[in-house]
């Protein structure tokens, strides 16, 4: 109603609600971003923009709202400088999930040889999951390196912002952690197991393993006599 007010013409109406609709969503933006980050968290270039864009005039926005490439548009520059650190936070973060795995396994095989075949399956386990979390790096390779781009360009844009468009960034290492933790908790229940049942055979009086050897003679003793001492030896 406002905006209707405002407008003398019918011709000025309509730019002056798509300003006041960019507007708006602008602000909403930005009171999420500083609410997560703080009041001085927005870049300096990001800041020029924004003071630039509330300071044009209602036509100006209009056209720069309907801009079909948003690379062009002034309030798509906007969001591409918010976001600039989350879109580079999520090209390298899996170099830290990685980095991580392989750390692991290597320390574990140079601190000290490992003891049996379960220890040897963890380090092989951490080192593979590292690899194959790696791998996840071809994902920043694509024609277009930005993150809005024109829809017939989204097959052809770094897989890396499709991955984050998904959502699926965090779930994913996540997902690799989790698979890798019951894994090694596995291969720990087995050890434990196997420890358990070599400590049992070699105590347990009872088992065929720790029986002792008996060793036979033929001297009878002195108080069996011939026959006697043949009986015993057939019975032996």
């Amino acid at each position: 109603m406002e905006v209707r007010r405002n407008s003398t013409t019918s011709t000025e109406w309509r730019p002056n609600v798509d300003a006041w609709i960019a507007r708006l969503s602008l602000t909403m933006i930005l009171n999420v971003y500083k609410k997560f980050n703080g009041d001085g968290s927005i870049p300096e270039d990001a800041q020029k923009l924004v003071d630039e864009y509330y300071t044009d005039s209602a036509v100006a926005i209009s056209q720069d709202y309907h801009i079909d490439d948003p690379r062009q548009s002034k309030y798509f520059q906007i969001l591409t400088g918010l976001l600039s650190g989350s879109l580079e936070g999520a090209r390298y973060i899996l170099v830290f999930a990685a980095v991580i795995l392989l750390s692991l396994g290597f320390q574990s095989l140079i601190h000290s040889r490992p003891k049996d075949r379960y220890q040897w399956g963890v380090i092989a386990c951490r080192l593979l999951m590292g690899l194959v979390i790696s791998l996840l790096l071809l994902l920043n390779l694509g024609k277009y390196q930005e993150f809005f781009v024109l829809p017939s360009e989204y097959r052809q844009r770094a897989g890396v912002f499709q991955w984050l468009e998904a959502f699926w960034v965090l779930p994913t290492i996540a997902i690799a952690y989790g698979v890798q933790f019951l894994i090694e908790i596995t291969l720990a229940g087995f050890a434990k197991w196997a420890t358990i049942k070599a400590l049992r055979e070699k105590t347990d009086p009872e088992s065929p393993g720790s029986l002792p050897v008996l060793e036979h003679s033929d001297y009878p003793g002195p108080h069996l006599d011939d026959s006697s001492a043949e009986k015993a030896k057939r019975e032996a």
